[in-house]
C-alpha cells in the first residue's frame, strides 16, 4: 500500500500553513486487514483508550441552537483531553463533523498558546489528537487533485486550496482538522456503510490485540513527544488468536443523520457494537429514540413493533422527502432496519446496546458526552467468569482516565462481587491531578498504601506525577537551589526529604525509605497497622510538597491521629510559604492550623515531637 498512500496539503487565504496529513485511496474490496495493519504501522497511529465512531450524515443536518454546538464541542473536548481516542467521521466539513473539526482547531490552538507560555512542560500530560475521516470520494470537491504524480520526497502529495471557490453541487470540502483520512474509490452510500463498520471493527481487533500483548507502543505518550509513537519491534499478532474478547471498546454515537445512518447503526448493534443516541438533535437520531422509547420494556415487542410502524413509515416521508418519491421497498427497508436494532437489543437479558442521551431533559447536556458513552460500553458487557477482574480493571481505569469517580461508584464499585484495586490503577490515581475522588474511593475500598508504597515508588511519585511545576520551582529551585531540569535520584528520598522535614516542622528521621521498601514486601519490623501509618505520612508528605492540597485534605482522612497530623501539615505549609509566593497558599495554611484546633504554639511543639517519635518507632 506504500505506493498508493500520499499526504495532503491543505491551503487558504485565511489560515496559516498547516501541516501535510497522511491519506490513503482504497477500493471497497481492499483487505481490511492489511489496511489496518498500514494505518497503525506505517502512520505510526497510537493504540487507544477508546474508539468513538460519529453517526451523522453528509446531506442530512441541520443547523443547531448555539448552546448545543457549544455543549457538543466541550463535551468531545473533554474525551479527547482525558484519554486517547480515535475519533472516526465521514470526514467532511459539513454538519456535526464540521462542529467537531472546528473544536479540534479551538484545542490546538489552546496547545500552542500553553506551549509558548511555558519553559518547560513539568510533566503536564497532553494526550495525542486522532480524528480519521472515512470519505467516499463521490463526494470529495477537488478530487482531480488526487491524480498528480509524486512529490519531492518520492511519496503522492495533493494540494487541496480551500480558498478559491465554493465546493460544486453536491461535493464537499475534507474537514482539514482531521488527522488521517481514508479515501473509498468507486463506493456508493450503501457500499460505504458496510466498508467503514467493517474496517472499524477491524482496527479494534488490531488495536486491542496489540494492547493486549503489546507491540512497541508507549502508553500515555504526549502528542507533545517526539517518540509517541514508534514502528512496531515485533510483527502483530493474529487478532483472531487473542485469548480474551476484551480490548479497546468501540462505541458510536449517533446525532441527526439520514436513512444511511439508520442502516449504520443497525450494522453496530447486529456486531454488538454499543450505539449512543442524541435524542433532540434531529433527524434519524430523533426517529430512533421514539422508536426505542415507545418499545423499551415492552411486555410484548413484536405487537408494539406492529403498532408502531405506520407512525414510523410517516415520519419517514415527512423528514426525507426523496424517500416518499422514491420506491416503497426503500422505506420499508429502512423501517424494518429500525425495527431489528429493537429486536436486536432486547435479544440478550444481560447485554443492551443502545443508550439514549435525551436533550429535551433538564439534566441531560451533551458536555457530559463522556458520561454516556460510559455507560453505553458498560450496558453491553457481558461479564464471563474466566476474565471478569480483568474487566472491571480496564472499566476502572477508562473511568479513571475520564475522570467518572461517580460513575465509577455506582457501576464498579457496587457490584456484588469485591473489587480489588491493583498498585497500577492506584499509581495512575495518585499522579493524574484532579482525581483525589477517586483516591478516597480506593482508600475506602481497604486498598493498602503500604503494600504500593517502596522508597522507589515515592521517587517515581515526584518524578512522573502530572505538572511538577510546583515542586520543581519552589521545592527544588528556590528551597534546595538545584538548576531548572534536576532528576531526584535515590539521594533525594534518602536524605533530602527528611532534611525539608526537620527544617519545616523540627520532626527527625520521618521517613525511613529502607522501611518502605521492606514493608511493601510484606517484611515488617512491626505490625502492618504500622506500616500503613508511616506509608500514609510518606504520602502525606508528598503530596504537600506538590503544592496538592486537596489530596494531602484526602489522605488525612484515613490517618490515626488526624489533630496531630494536621498541625504537621500546616508546620509544613508554613515553612513552604517562605519559599513561594502562591496566592492561595496563606489560605491553606490557616486552614490546616484550624483542623489542629492548637491550644497554644507549645502544644504545636508537643505534637510534632510526638508524631516524630511515631513515625521512627
Amino acid at each position: 500500500m506504500d505506493n498508493l498512500a500520499g499526504v495532503i496539503k491543505f491551503t487558504a487565504d485565511n489560515m496559516a500553513a498547516e501541516e501535510e496529513k497522511p491519506y490513503i485511496p482504497v477500493f471497497c474490496d481492499v483487505s481490511l486487514k492489511t489496511l489496518a495493519e498500514f494505518m497503525l504501522d506505517r502512520w505510526k497511529m497510537k493504540v487507544p483508550d477508546v474508539m468513538i465512531s460519529i453517526v451523522t450524515g453528509v446531506y442530512h443536518n441541520k443547523n443547531w441552537p448555539e448552546d448545543y454546538a457549544i455543549a457538543f464541542q466541550a463535551g468531545l473536548t473533554k474525551v479527547i483531553n482525558t484519554s486517547h481516542a480515535w475519533i472516526l467521521t465521514h470526514g467532511f466539513h459539513t454538519g456535526v463533523v464540521k462542529l467537531l473539526g472546528e473544536a479540534v482547531r479551538d484545542e490546538l490552538d489552546r496547545r500552542t498558546v500553553r506551549k509558548t507560555r511555558t519553559v518547560r512542560r513539568y510533566n503536564k500530560r497532553v494526550s495525542q489528537i486522532t480524528l480519521v475521516g472515512i470519505c467516499t470520494d463521490s463526494l470529495v470537491n477537488e478530487l482531480e487533485a488526487f491524480q498528480g504524480g509524486e512529490g519531492s520526497s518520492g511519496r503522492r502529495r495533493v494540494e487541496l486550496d480551500l480558498g478559491v471557490e465554493k465546493p460544486a453541487r453536491q461535493k464537499f470540502n475534507l474537514d482539514v482538522y482531521h488527522t488521517h483520512y481514508v479515501i473509498v474509490n468507486g463506493s456508493t452510500s450503501k457500499s460505504l456503510v458496510t466498508f467503514r463498520t467493517d474496517l472499524e471493527k477491524e482496527l479494534q481487533r488490531f488495536s486491542s490485540c496489540r494492547k493486549n500483548f503489546g507491540n512497541g507502543y508507549t502508553e500515555n505518550s504526549s502528542d507533545e513527544d517526539d517518540t509517541h509513537s514508534a514502528v512496531p519491534l515485533r510483527p502483530t499478532p493474529d487478532p483472531s488468536a487473542s485469548r480474551s474478547q476484551m480490548g479497546v471498546p468501540l462505541v458510536a454515537l449517533m446525532l441527526q443523520g439520514g436513512p444511511y445512518e439508520i442502516l449504520q447503526v443497525w450494522t453496530y448493534i447486529k456486531n454488538r457494537t454499543p450505539v449512543v443516541v442524541v435524542k433532540g438533535s434531529g433527524l434519524a437520531a430523533d426517529l430512533f429514540a421514539y422508536v426505542y422509547e415507545e418499545t423499551n420494556e415492552s411486555g410484548d415487542l413484536e405487537k408494539d413493533l406492529a403498532n408502531i410502524t405506520p407512525e414510523i413509515l410517516k415520519r419517514l416521508e415527512t423528514m426525507f422527502p426523496k424517500m416518499k418519491q422514491g420506491s416503497d421497498e426503500d422505506r420499508q427497508e429502512c423501517c424494518q432496519k429500525l425495527l431489528d436494532c429493537m429486536r436486536l437489543d432486547s435479544a440478550q437479558e444481560d447485554e443492551h446496546y443502545i443508550t439514549i442521551l435525551d436533550l429535551t431533559r433538564a439534566s441531560s447536556d451533551l458536555a457530559d458526552i463522556d458520561l454516556y458513552i460510559l455507560k453505553a460500553i458498560f450496558g453491553s458487557q457481558k461479564t464471563r467468569e474466566v476474565d471478569w477482574k480483568e474487566q472491571i480493571r480496564r472499566d476502572l481505569m477508562l473511568t479513571l482516565q475520564w475522570n467518572r469517580p461517580d460513575f465509577a461508584r455506582e457501576e464498579i464499585m457496587n457490584r456484588s462481587i469485591k473489587v480489588k484495586v491493583d498498585k497500577d490503577i492506584f499509581r495512575l490515581a495518585l499522579i493524574m491531578k484532579n482525581r483525589e475522588d477517586f483516591v478516597d474511593l480506593i482508600l475506602h475500598q481497604g486498598f493498602k498504601t503500604h503494600k504500593f508504597l517502596s522508597h522507589r515508588a515515592l521517587i517515581d511519585l515526584f518524578c512522573h506525577a502530572e505538572d511538577t511545576e510546583f515542586f520543581a520551582v519552589n521545592v527544588l529551585g528556590n528551597l534546595m537551589g538545584y538548576v531548572p531540569g534536576t532528576v531526584i535520584g535515590e539521594r533525594f528520598v534518602l536524605e533530602d526529604l527528611n532534611w525539608i522535614i526537620v527544617t519545616f516542622t523540627r520532626v527527625e528521621r520521618f521517613i525511613n525509605a529502607y522501611e518502605l521498601s521492606t514493608n511493601s514486601c510484606g517484611i515488617y519490623s512491626t505490625e502492618p497497622s504500622v506500616a500503613e501509618r508511616k506509608s500514609l505520612n510518606a504520602l502525606i508528605v508528598w503530596s504537600t510538597l506538590m503544592g496538592r492540597h486537596e489530596l494531602t485534605k484526602v489522605f488525612w482522612k484515613y490517618v490515626e491521629d488526624p489533630i496531630t497530623t494536621a498541625i504537621f501539615v500546616s508546620a509544613m505549609w508554613n515553612g513552604l510559604s517562605r519559599f513561594c509566593r502562591e496566592p492561595e497558599l496563606e489560605k491553606d495554611i490557616r486552614i490546616w492550623y484550624e483542623y489542629g484546633d492548637p491550644c497554644s504554639d507549645q502544644h504545636n511543639v508537643h505534637s510534632l515531637c510526638f508524631i516524630g517519635e511515631e513515625n521512627s518507632e
